[in-house]
C-alpha cells in the first residue's frame, strides 16, 4: 500500500521547481493558446466556404470573385504551425500532459466546424455569406460537394489527432512504467482515466472562448456582425486584386 500511494504521489504533475511558471505566464499563453487557435478555425471555416462559394459560382458575390485561395491557405497553415508550437513550449514549460490538453482542444473546434458545415448543407443558402442568394431558405439547388468533402477530411483529421493522442500516452507510459502514473497503475484504467481527463479539461478551457467567438459572430456564418468572412478573406487575401470580369467567369 505505501508504495502504491508513493507512486501516485510521484505522478503528481510537476514543474521547474527553481524556475516554476507564475500566473502571468498562464495568462499570457491562455490569450495566445485560444486567441491563435480560434483564428486559425476561422480562416479555415472562411477557406472551406469560399471554394464552396466557387462551386456555387453562378451565386458568388463580386466581393471574394477575385481572391485565389492562397493568402487563406497560408494563413490556415501558419496559424495551426504557430499553435502546435506553443503546445509543445507550454508542454515543455509546464507538464508533459498538457500537449494531450492541445490535441483534445483542437478536436473541440473541429467538431464545431462541423456542425457549422451542417447547417450550410441542411438550410440551402442562408448562412453562405459568398452567396448572392444569402440568407434565402428556398432551394437553390446548390452544390455542397466542397462542404461534404471538407466535412470527411476534418472526420480524418480528428481521428488521426485521436490516434496521435494514443500514441502520446503509449510513449509517456513506457517512459514512466511503474515509477509515475496519475489515476491507476492498471494500463487500460490509466488510458481511459488519462482520455477522460484530457478531453474533460480541454472542455472546460475552450467553451468559454468559443462562446464568446459565437457571440461575437466569429464563425463566420454571416449574420449581422461587422467582422464578417468577407473582412476575413481580405487581410490575407488583399484588396488590390483582379477585377471579378477578368477573374471567374460568373454563369
Amino acid at each position: 500500500m505505501s508504495s502504491k500511494i508513493q507512486q501516485q504521489t510521484d505522478g503528481q504533475p510537476h514543474t521547474d521547481a527553481q524556475n516554476p511558471p507564475g500566473l502571468a505566464f498562464f495568462i499570457t499563453m491562455y490569450i495566445l493558446y485560444h486567441g491563435v487557435l480560434l483564428l486559425a478555425m476561422t480562416y479555415m471555416f472562411t477557406l472551406i466556404m469560399f471554394y464552396d462559394a466557387l462551386a456555387n459560382k453562378e451565386y458568388i458575390i463580386s466581393d471574394i470573385a477575385y481572391w485565389s485561395g492562397n493568402g487563406l491557405t497560408t494563413a490556415v497553415v501558419i496559424l495551426y504551425l504557430l499553435y502546435a508550437l506553443l503546445s509543445v513550449y507550454f508542454t515543455l514549460k509546464f507538464t508533459r500532459h498538457a500537449f494531450g490538453v492541445c490535441i483534445s482542444t483542437v478536436n473541440y473546434t473541429l467538431i464545431y466546424v462541423i456542425l457549422v458545415i451542417n447547417q450550410n448543407i441542411n438550410n440551402s443558402c442562408k448562412y453562405r455569406e459568398f452567396l448572392t442568394c444569402h440568407e434565402e431558405t428556398s432551394d437553390y439547388n446548390l452544390n455542397d460537394s466542397v462542404l461534404i468533402f471538407a466535412k470527411n477530411i476534418i472526420l480524418c483529421v480528428m481521428a488521426g489527432l485521436f490516434l496521435l493522442q494514443i500514441g502520446y500516452f503509449a510513449i509517456n507510459y513506457i517512459c514512466y512504467y511503474k515509477t509515475k502514473y496519475y489515476f491507476s497503475n492498471n494500463c487500460f484504467k490509466e488510458f481511459m482515466s488519462t482520455m477522460a481527463f484530457y478531453y474533460i479539461t480541454s472542455f472546460i478551457i475552450t467553451i468559454i472562448p468559443l462562446l464568446c467567438c459565437c457571440g461575437c459572430g466569429g464563425s463566420g456564418d454571416g449574420g449581422d456582425s461587422s467582422w464578417s468572412g468577407v473582412e476575413i478573406g481580405n487581410m490575407v487575401e488583399g484588396h488590390d486584386c483582379a477585377p471579378l470580369e477578368a477573374g471567374i467567369d460568373v454563369v
